[in-house]
């Protein structure tokens, strides 16, 4: 852990390669979303109530939030994981589909440091 501090970027953030040389920091995600996503991954593995509670809260303040259908679909993947309604994020997305039947492009995350997003 103290070895782990000592690899900090000037904003305080922990890299992700230990390796002077080459810094490294985690990709910023475009949405709090997929941090949701992963949190209730985490969450279904646990069996502590509390870390559900909390992470019902957090979706509950999320619904409605504004998002493209990558972000939507993750949201109500999460609710209906948690057990959470949440007709509101259902409803807007066949809007959000193309023609074709599929979705449009999302941001999932960036390198900061090249500024080069990467979607799906």
């Amino acid at each position: 852990m103290n070895e782990m501090l000592q690899y900090c970027s000037d904003d305080g953030i922990i890299m992700t390669l230990f390796y002077r040389r080459r810094p490294r920091i985690d990709p910023d995600y475009a949405t709090a979303e997929w941090f949701l996503y992963h949190m209730c991954r985490l969450v279904r593995t646990s069996k502590d109530p509390t870390l559900e509670w909390l992470l019902r809260k957090r979706v509950e303040e999320r619904i409605k939030a504004p998002g493209d259908a990558l972000a939507l679909a993750m949201r109500l993947a999460v609710c209906d994981a948690l057990s959470v309604a949440n007709m509101q994020d259902l409803a807007p997305l066949p809007l959000l589909q193309c023609e074709d039947g599929g979705w449009g492009a999302s941001r999932m995350y960036r390198f900061p440091q090249l500024d080069v997003w990467v979607g799906n």
